[in-house]
């Protein structure tokens, strides 16, 4: 099983959890339906942020060279990163090409 699905897997699992614990907390304070929604999908945000933090640095610690890393995240990040500034894909690269 790759390290993607395991992730998705238990990302999955623990959102059922979220959602059923948000269920009974709205159950028990109606009132506070909105506050109990954000407060539990922010807990879930940083426990995706830190297990993906932790997964990286043992990545990095593992495997010295950025291109034989088992996660290449980070391409796809550049990638994103550049669709979103047509400018990238002028053909000038580098702080001369913006001047």
């Amino acid at each position: 099983m790759s390290k993607w699905l395991l992730r998705g897997l238990v990302f999955a699992a623990l959102m059922v959890i979220v959602r059923l614990l948000q269920g009974a907390l709205i159950n028990a304070w109606e009132t506070k339906a909105g506050l109990i929604s954000i407060v539990l999908v922010v807990l879930f945000a940083i426990a995706v942020f830190i297990w993906g933090l932790l997964d990286g640095q043992a990545d990095a610690r593992a495997n010295a060279d950025p291109d034989r890393r088992g996660d290449q995240a980070d391409r796809g990040e550049r990638f994103l990163a550049r669709a979103g500034d047509p400018s990238s894909f002028d053909g000038r690269h580098g702080p001369q090409a913006r001047q």
